[in-house]
């Protein structure tokens, strides 16, 4: 995504920015490039509006919730991947980063889906 429209989103975080405009991209098939220096101010508040109902469209699509639990696609990806790398404990933290559980019930939770490839696959397919 180009830098030029970096500068249009004041007060969104860079990140968020970097993968909304790669997702774009990659679903388009093309580079965005958008050059504020051809915008009025009204067209830039425009934008602005239209990226913020995205994002929020967007990251209300990338959570899901099983049992109680609303994880981000992001976070489901880490935990399978710690699953599948026999990594318990970082699986149990960042479930519990992400959901604000207690040990004991993060422990079991993560303890349903056991180690290894199998492990993480049933737990991707549990938040499908």
């Amino acid at each position: 995504m180009s830098d030029y429209a970096y500068q249009a989103f004041v007060n969104v975080p860079m990140e968020i920015v970097q993968k909304i405009g790669n997702d774009l991209e990659e679903k388009l098939g093309t580079q965005l490039v958008l050059n504020c220096d051809f915008l009025t101010a009204s067209e830039l508040e425009e934008i602005r509006y239209r990226f913020n109902v995205a994002l929020r469209e967007l990251i209300a699509d990338s959570a899901k919730s099983v049992e109680g639990y609303t994880l981000s696609s992001g976070c489901i990806m880490a935990i399978a991947r710690y699953l599948k790398n026999h990594k318990k404990i970082d699986a149990i933290k960042e479930f519990r980063s992400a959901t604000g559980t207690g040990l004991r019930d993060a422990k079991d939770f993560i303890d349903r889906f056991g180690m290894g490839h199998d492990g993480a696959t049933q737990f991707m397919k549990m938040f499908k």
